[in-house]
This record gives structure tokens, C-alpha cells and sequence, in this order.
């Protein structure tokens, strides 16, 4: 991944306004929590990348079924909020 990429993404305005909400009820700031959510949907996309890259790289046949699964969970792992 680049480092000076820039993600843009669309968050539907019912979602944005129920987040609003709730910050502002919590006395937060909407703009972290928008934040946060987009950094889990990157870090899943860049998961997904890598666990596509190694399975397209492995030769047919050669990945073992506890290797994939253990992409898998490396995959999960990856996805989780920090």
C-alpha cells in the first residue's frame, strides 16, 4: 500500500446523523468515531488483499487445508478493532 493513499468513502446519511447522535449524546466527537470505522474498513480491505495474494500465489495443490485456514484467522485477526 501506498503511504500517501487517500481513501474516500461514502457513509449513508442515515448512518452519519444515528452517529452524530450518538456523540453528541455521549458528548464526543463525531469526527473519531467516523475515523475509527474508517480505519477497520481499510485495515478488512488490506486483509483481504493479502489473503487474496497469497492464495493466488500459492501453485494449485499446495496449500493444505491448515494453511488456509490459518490465512483465514490471520485474515480475522487483522480485521478486528484495535
Amino acid at each position: 500500500m501506498r503511504k500517501d493513499a487517500v481513501y474516500r468513502m461514502r457513509v449513508p446519511k442515515k448512518t452519519l446523523a444515528a452517529i452524530k447522535r450518538v456523540a453528541a449524546a455521549r458528548g464526543e466527537d463525531a469526527s473519531e468515531w467516523g475515523r475509527a470505522i474508517i480505519e477497520t474498513e481499510v485495515r478488512r480491505d488490506l486483509a483481504a488483499i493479502q489473503l487474496r495474494e497469497q492464495l493466488l500465489a500459492a501453485k494449485p495443490g499446495s496449500l493444505t487445508e491448515e494453511e488456509a485456514v490459518d490465512l483465514v484467522n490471520e485474515a480475522k485477526r487483522a480485521t478486528r478493532a484495535r
